[in-house]
């Protein structure tokens, strides 16, 4: 094979992963440094995430476009499908312990042990992350913003995440 062919087809698979990993580093290690929670903070500074992460997606997106014909894309229907299939299964595994726990009557501390044990909850995956996403932290809930916000997180974890790992 011809090696300026293989040179390309090596920064194609590789170099949008490289800048995705590049920024997820640059964030654990840079975000305390943006990060400003004052009342008159600008709201990219109380909440760098919220434009921080879809900087993130739009690059690597861009990276995966600009070198898509050095890419493989082999697509055939069957192991496509079944693919998708188990890939939609898999998330729903993962999820379905916390929506279920959620759902229980009582809540979950009646039905897997005492709240004064704390360690059941993190082995199930029923553990609370009030920490997460939360778009309405700095936009008001259902403005342009706040939707904007919400579809490029979910573009960032559902289509670029999927295929920068995947590549």
């Amino acid at each position: 094979m011809n090696s300026d062919l293989e040179y390309q087809k090596t920064k194609a698979y590789v170099a949008p992963f490289a800048v995705f990993m590049g920024f997820t580093l640059l964030w654990q290690f840079g975000a305390p440094l943006l990060e400003w929670d004052h009342p008159v903070a600008a709201w990219w500074r109380r909440a760098p995430g919220q434009w921080f992460y879809p900087l993130q997606a739009v690059v690597c997106f861009i990276l995966v476009l600009w070198w898509r014909k050095s890419v493989d894309w082999d697509w055939k229907g069957k192991p496509a499908a079944w693919g998708i299939l188990f890939g939609v299964l898999g998330i729903l595994c993962w999820l379905a312990p916390t929506m279920a726990a959620d759902r229980l009557p009582g809540g979950p501390d009646a039905w897997f042990g005492h709240p004064e044990w704390p360690w059941y909850r993190y082995l199930l995956g029923i553990d609370a992350r009030p920490e997460g996403f939360d778009p309405s932290a700095v936009f008001a809930p259902g403005s342009w913003s706040w939707l904007t916000a919400l579809a490029l997180r979910f573009f960032r974890a559902v289509i670029v995440v999927a295929v920068v790992e995947e590549l």
